[in-house]
């Protein structure tokens, strides 16, 4: 909306026909009573905040509100609410789902400068996201539901580095140890393309990474990224909108990962006539015009073998890091397992290896698979396969 157009004609709302479908969602009805004031044109500025605050009662709502605010509206039920409510100068639509991690708030005005001051009221009266533990990192789970894109946020329990890297043969230590080490790339849109056989550790390095980049990058988990990168709203959904309301919050500027596992629908030889226009999205992203200057990273997994990759994917220069997930070699199996603290009858009974094996393999003959989220002591210095 072009902010220079001070004069514009207003709209009577009973020359504009309107509908809404009401079942059970009495939240449209209380969206649609905000929406009346654009409709009529006597409060055509709107800015919209994504939040990732728990406001789950109307006094949590109220305190956020500007002083002089007058709640108008306000429906409830075990999924949503929303609240309409009169502030000074305009109104306000706070709208919470159990598939957000927080609630939207939307503000109209008459002008420009009062929706603007009105945004930051409400901003400086938001309370801060809770710390997240230690060990712990926030990521954000994005879908689409019947609302369109959106994303819950929750804590991931995060393994260190240090504390796993054994759990991976040479070279993709030395790989993943220049990875994990980062801060900040000179350019986003950058690709990372991680491959391997199923159970070579993918899922607990991507963990770690997340960890290690957590001072400067949130992690963006994509549970559908055929849909995704398939549907440009949802991707610059995922592209612009912000991990903290209105870029306040003190991580408002970090860098994001975007991170796709099992991908491999996009990442073979065939997927132009698989996949669509997807494959071009995402290279789009990754280091095309799409990417640049977004501080966006993203990261590909894949089973697939790298020689059935489509070649656009690996060519030179695409890809900030490009690993292979490999077996064990027999010799560094058997040298795994004589650092898993075991005794001698322990080792007698977990045996030698005789050739290449995966670190799910290695974690299955010390029967550590069953014993996920263990007591360290148990488990001593081997870390945790998932």
């Amino acid at each position: 909306m072009n902010d220079s157009n001070n004069d514009m004609p207003a709209c009577p709302l009973d020359a504009v026909t309107a509908r809404i479908r009401v079942e059970n969602d009495w939240d449209e009805v209380v969206s649609f009573a905000f929406s009346q004031h654009q409709v009529s044109g006597a409060e055509p500025y709107v800015r919209v905040m994504e939040t990732e605050v728990d406001l789950e009662t109307l006094d949590e709502v109220l305190n956020v509100l500007p002083e002089r605010s007058t709640v108008l509206r306000d429906t409830r039920d075990d999924d949503s609410f929303a609240t309409l409510a009169s502030v000074p100068g305009g109104h306000a639509l706070i709208v919470g789902s159990a598939w957000a991690s927080g609630p939207r708030i939307s503000i109209s005005a008459a002008d420009a400068a009062t929706a603007d001051a009105l945004r930051v009221e409400i901003e400086r009266r938001l309370p801060e996201p809770p710390e997240t533990d230690e060990g712990k990192a926030h990521i954000h789970t994005w879908f689409r539901s019947s609302h369109g894109p959106s994303y819950t946020c929750r804590d991931l329990e995060v393994p260190r580095w240090a504390g796993i890297a054994r759990n991976y043969p040479e070279p993709v230590t030395s790989q993943l140890a220049q990875l994990m080490a980062v801060e900040r790339p000179v350019d986003g849109g950058q690709l990372i393309l991680w491959h391997g056989a199923p159970g070579t550790g993918k899922t607990t390095a991507l963990r770690a990474l997340i960890d290690a980049w957590r001072p400067w990058c949130t992690a963006q988990y994509v549970v559908d990224p055929e849909m995704a990168f398939a549907d440009p709203s949802y991707l610059i959904d995922l592209i612009t909108r912000n991990p903290r309301p209105g870029g306040k919050k003190k991580n408002g500027d970090k860098w994001k990962l975007i991170i796709a596992e099992d991908s491999d629908e996009f990442l073979r030889a065939d997927a132009r006539q698989s996949a669509g226009a997807a494959l071009g999205r995402l290279l789009n992203l990754s280091d095309g015009i799409l990417g640049q200057g977004s501080n966006t990273l993203v990261l590909l997994t894949t089973n697939e073998d790298i020689k059935e990759l489509h070649p656009a994917l690996i060519r030179p220069g695409r890809a900030l890091a490009k690993t292979e997930f490999a077996r064990f070699t027999a010799t560094e199996a058997n040298a795994w397992l004589d650092g898993a603290g075991l005794d001698d009858a322990e080792t007698a009974k977990v045996g030698r290896v005789g050739g290449p094996v995966t670190l799910a393999e290695l974690y299955e003959r010390l029967g550590i698979v069953t014993r996920i989220g263990a007591p360290e002591a148990e488990s001593p210095a081997t870390g945790m396969y998932l």
